[in-house]
This record gives structure tokens, C-alpha cells and sequence, in this order.
């Protein structure tokens, strides 16, 4: 009955979740839905290979299965295949399914990717090939590693294989070169948790002919086509996909994800349970469905790609500074999947955050060699970067369809979360007021783990029906105000922590111990309570305090003709717009201009204020 409620309320309070991934899909693929070509998958194949450089390219109903089926297609049997200790299980599956030995090696202390000085030790007479990984899209130097190879194949007298696991690597390059056209091949996944999906299904590339042709005659010797049964459940799982993904909906399905066990086909099964085994259709061939999904994909690829770096870039930029966050360098040549970073106290991170409504993800929150299945293969061995990994990294959202506004809310909400958890200090507060023009000042601050963003929300019509009464603002200018804020453009920052009133604020400033706080656009009344807290108010004001103080100052100066004016900082004393002025930028305002320019103007000078203010401080 609790879980019951607990259901319901979150139907009744409509809350919004931003989910930890998010398929970039549009109104091409919903076409393609009710669209049928014969020979899509190897149309897919072609444009696969051309968007990637590679000479060809193999469709399958799963990257699982393209592994699988090339050990078989190869007869490579008994033989030890060398994989990283962090990576996804479903790699470990395909090597024993297929008759083969993993081999572990441990990850890099520095990175997510195996640590190749490991491989070199690993690597023996009974070596058939090597898996390199480019975890979250963040490449493995394969340079270092076709040399460790050669020279064991010189040292044996065999081949040993190359296979990059390019799951999370589409378009992953090292010192320019697409790693996926390193080595023998490559294997790709496209679930709709992929940089690209093709709802389900996956793709092996490679630069040999003959290799091309023997797997493709064992595909088709070995795989059934597939039937209009799947074709069916492909087309209603994308159609639910659609709208699942919506924050507001999100929310209800990852209620259904944690609470219940509705979801475990699609989240859990041939995964994250504790058996060794494949999907029942992994040897269905491709549907016509998923490879037409797939090329409306591959046409938004560098789109996706270019999103995800510049939110890369964002991310990095907000987060590279704090305590207690430990970051990937940003490498030329990283797709970014994910953006992994590693923290001490995850689990209560991760519970943070969701409560704000924002899911972390946790995509590979094991290390293989201790799960039960693949114990025996790790015999004494000890993997200590990947448990390490296992239980402090977190996946921040990087999908194509986040907004930067989102990213920035998100890294502040990360930070705060991590600085309360590794006990910073909390040293500023700024509250901004919940307009278009505070949200153009959010839009372009900085981050750091000592500074917390609070938005200001109290103020409402009721209020402005209050000044209206008590003639503190005339309807002309109401009407002025509201039209020029109809017309600005807008930011949007959707997870901002919400001050209601003075009395949250006030609480909030002793929780946190601020020692200093900063108001912008803020509409919320300060009481003697809050002077008097022990923390220093700050704010900011568009035009020359003494003179054009209070609410309409710009209209005042513009029918005054008073075009010097000076946005300022003041310490606030007696009441909101009193006090000593610390801090000034010049402006002149100009009669040319509406209403709403001018105040733009003005306001974009108390930004520069107030970031110079910050930056000092």
C-alpha cells in the first residue's frame, strides 16, 4: 500500500525526472514505423561503412551476437580471450557462449580503458585475440596495442585477433584515426541507450574482404530471418519509446523501473542477472524496421556527436576545479557516450540528485571478475581500479536532446550534492530572481563546489496586484515590463533548487553556513531576520542607487533623461535598496531604444557586475 501511494503521488504531484540517457529520435524515424523497404538492412550496411570509413559492414540482431558468431565463424575455440575487468558482462557472455576463456585485465588508473602494461603480461601461447574497449567513448591508445600484438605474434607464431569493442566509441578517434578501422574489426551496439539506435541490433565493421565474406556466409548460414513477429514488437517498442522519455512521464516509468519488475526484460534480463546467457531471438537476423530506424540516425550522427562534445566541454568546464569530483581529461579524438566521473559516496549522491529531479546513471556498477558467473575465470587475481570503478563512477546525462541551460543546472546540482557529502564549505548563496533576465545571468556563470544557485520564486501576480494597490508601480509600466520579458529569449534551467520565501531562505543560510550571499532580480522581501543571520547580503541594482533606487528605476531615468547611469553592488542594511555601495559598472542608456532594450542594457551591466564580483571573490 506505501509503494501504492507513493505511486500515485508522484501521478498527482507531476513531477519531472531528466533521464540518465535519451534516444535523439525525431519525426523520421516515427515514419519509418509504418514504412516497409526490402532491402533496408543492407542499405544500412552501406551507409554504416561509409559513415565510419570502414570497407564493410554486417548487420546483427545484437553486438553480443556479432561477437558470438565471429569466434564461431572463425573456429576460435578453448582459446583465452584477453577483455578488460570493467566493461560491459555482455562482452565476458559472448567469449564463454562462443567456447572461449575471458582473460581479465585490470583498467588504467587514470582512465576507464585496460591497462595495456596488463595486456603485455597477460598476453601467451593460448591468447586468440584481444577485446579493446573505448569505455564511454574515450579512446584506447591502439597504437600501444597493435604493437603488443605484433610482437606476440611474432614471439607465438599464431594470430591473435584485434577486435575493438566500439559500443560506446562511434566515431572515436586516436591521433585522427577512427579506432574502429583499427585491428581486424569492430563491434557496435544499437539499443536505444547507444549514441545512435536502431532500436535494437548491431553492427560488425571491418577493413578485409575476405573477412567480410566469411562472416556474412556464416550469418547466413546460421541466423534465421526475421519474421514479421519481431518486425511487430520492434515498431510498438519504439512507439512506446517516443513519449516514455518525456521528463514527466520519465519519472512514472523509473518508478516502474526501481519498484517493480515490469521492466526487467528491457532493463535487467541477459544482463544484469546472474546467468551466463543470450536473448531467445539473438540469432534472428536485423528487421527491415530497425535498419530503416538506423539510417534516419545516421544521417543526425555529427549532430549528436557535436551536442554531446560541447556538453562534454560544459561539464568539464563546471566541474574540473571541485574537490572531491575526479574527471576524464577532455581528449581530442573522446565521443563522450557517457560523461563518467568518480566520487566517494555514491549511493547518496545518486539519491540526491533523483530527488531534484535528475537521474545519475550507473551503467557499469560491477567489476566482472566478482560476479558470480565469472569467478572461476579471475582465479587469485585482483582487479582493484575496476572494483574501484565499479563502486564510485556516475554517468551525468550527455544525451543529444539536453539543453545547456539543463547541463549547467545539473553540474551545480552535482556539486552541491558532492561538497555536502565530502563536507566543503559553503562559503556565497545567490539567489536570482525566476525571470528571463536572471536566467540569462545563470546562463553564463561559472561553477564552483563553494557556491550554491538558488532560484527566487516567491514573487507571483499576487504580489504585483499588491504594488499595483499600493501605487509602487503604475499599469503602463507593468504593461512595459511584462511585454518586454514576453520578448527577451529565454533560458531554460529546470533544476535549480526553488526559494518559496523568506523563511526557506533564511534556513537555508544557516544549513549551509554561507558567509556572503548575492541577489539578483530577487523578488523576495528581506526581513530583519536575514540582516541580521550573520551573512553578508549583496545586491545588485540596474541603475544608480541613490538616485533611482526601487522598482521601475529605468523608466524613472528614462523620463528623467538621465542617460549616465551605473549598474551597482550594494550592501544591503536598513532595506533591500539601501546601503553601501561597494562595487560599479557604467552604462549609458539610450533614447532611441524602447523600454525593453534599455532595460536589457541596463541589466546586462549588473551581469558584468556581478560576474566581475564572483570572480574576484
Amino acid at each position: 500500500m506505501d509503494e501504492f501511494d507513493a505511486f500515485r503521488g508522484l501521478i498527482a504531484k507531476g513531477r519531472s525526472l531528466i533521464p540518465r540517457f535519451k534516444p535523439y529520435l525525431g519525426w523520421g524515424e516515427f515514419k519509418e514505423i509504418f514504412r516497409h523497404q526490402s532491402d533496408s538492412v543492407r542499405c544500412f550496411e552501406e551507409h554504416f561503412a561509409r559513415t565510419f570509413e570502414a570497407r564493410h559492414a554486417l548487420a546483427f540482431p545484437y553486438g553480443r551476437s556479432a561477437l558470438w558468431a565471429f569466434f564461431r565463424a572463425f573456429d576460435l575455440k578453448r582459446t583465452e580471450v584477453i577483455l578488460p575487468a570493467y566493461t560491459c558482462v555482455v562482452v565476458a557472455h559472448a567469449i564463454v557462449l562462443s567456447g572461449n576463456v575471458p582473460r581479465f585485465v585490470d583498467v588504467g588508473p587514470l582512465d576507464f580503458n585496460m591497462d595495456l602494461d596488463q595486456v603485455e603480461q597477460a598476453i601467451n601461447e593460448r591468447t586468440g585475440a584481444v577485446i579493446a574497449t573505448h569505455l564511454f567513448g574515450y579512446p584506447l591508445d591502439v597504437d600501444r596495442l597493435n604493437q603488443i600484438v605484433r610482437q606476440a605474434e611474432v614471439k607465438y607464431g599464431k594470430k591473435i585477433w584485434i577486435i575493438q569493442d566500439c559500443a560506446h566509441g562511434f566515431g572515436t578517434r586516436w591521433k585522427g584515426r577512427p579506432v574502429c578501422n583499427e585491428g581486424t574489426l569492430a563491434l557496435f551496439g544499437l539499443n536505444i541507450s547507444k549514441i545512435i539506435t536502431s532500436i535494437f541490433g548491431g553492427m560488425l565493421t571491418t577493413q578485409d574482404r575476405k573477412t567480410a565474406q566469411r562472416l556474412r556466409q556464416w550469418r547466413e548460414d546460421h541466423f534465421l530471418l526475421s519474421d514479421g513477429w519481431r518486425s511487430i514488437r520492434r515498431r510498438a517498442y519504439l512507439l512506446v519509446v517516443y513519449p516514455a522519455f518525456q521528463e514527466k512521464i520519465y519519472a512514472v516509468v523509473n518508478w516502474l523501473e526501481e519498484k517493480t519488475a515490469l521492466l526487467n526484460y528491457f532493463t535487467k534480463a541477459y544482463h544484469l542477472d546472474s546467468t551466463i546467457h543470450f536473448p531467445p531471438d539473438h540469432l534472428q537476423q536485423m528487421s527491415s524496421v530497425e535498419a530503416q530506424v538506423g539510417m534516419e540516425q545516421l544521417k543526425k550522427f555529427p549532430e549528436i556527436v557535436q551536442r554531446r562534445r560541447e556538453l562534454a566541454r560544459l561539464y568539464h568546464a563546471h566541474l574540473s576545479d571541485s574537490q572531491g569530483i575526479d574527471l576524464l581529461p577532455l581528449a581530442e579524438g573522446a565521443i563522450w557516450s557517457h560523461f563518467p566521473v568518480r566520487v566517494r559516496k555514491r549511493e547518496e549522491i545518486l539519491r540526491r540528485l533523483h530527488q531534484n529531479g535528475i537521474q545519475l546513471g550507473q551503467l557499469v556498477d560491477y567489476s566482472i571478475p566478482e560476479l558470480p558467473g565469472y569467478r572461476p575465470y579471475a582465479a587469485d587475481a585482483s582487479f582493484p581500479n575496476a572494483a574501484r570503478c565499479s563502486r564510485e563512477t556516475i554517468n551525468l546525462p550527455i544525451h543529444a536532446s539536453l539543453q545547456p541551460g539543463q547541463c549547467q543546472a545539473i553540474a551545480w546540482r552535482f556539486q552541491a550534492a558532492v561538497a555536502k557529502e565530502v563536507s566543503i564549505p559553503i562559503k556565497t548563496l545567490l539567489l536570482v530572481g525566476n525571470d528571463k533576465i536572471g536566467r540569462r545571468l545563470i546562463g553564463r556563470l561559472g561553477s564552483y563546489s563553494d557556491r550554491i544557485v538558488l532560484l527566487d520564486v516567491s514573487s507571483g501576480w499576487k504580489r504585483v496586484f499588491r504594488l499595483l494597490r499600493k501605487k509602487r508601480i503604475s499599469l503602463p509600466l507593468l504593461c512595459k515590463m511584462v511585454w518586454a520579458e514576453f520578448r527577451r529569449e529565454d533560458h531554460r534551467i529546470p533544476t535549480l533548487e526553488r526559494i518559496r520565501n523568506s523563511q526557506e531562505f533564511l534556513q537555508k543560510i544557516k544549513d549551509t553556513g554561507a558567509k556572503r550571499v548575492y541577489l539578483f532580480r530577487a523578488g523576495l522581501i528581506i526581513p530583519g531576520g536575514i540582516l541580521t543571520s550573520g551573512a553578508e547580503i549583496l545586491n545588485v541594482h540596474c541603475a544608480s542607487l541613490h538616485s533611482y533606487g526601487g522598482l521601475g528605476s529605468i523608466q524613472r531615468a528614462l523620463e528623467d533623461e538621465v542617460w549616465e547611469q551605473e549598474a551597482t553592488l550594494h550592501r544591503v542594511e536598513a532595506s533591500i535598496d539601501h546601503g553601501e555601495v561597494l562595487r560599479t559598472v557604467g552604462y549609458r542608456l539610450n533614447p532611441r531604444w524602447s523600454y525593453g532594450q534599455n532595460e536589457d542594457w541596463a541589466y546586462d551591466a549588473g551581469i558584468q557586475l556581478l560576474l566581475d564580483e564572483l570572480k574576484a571573490n
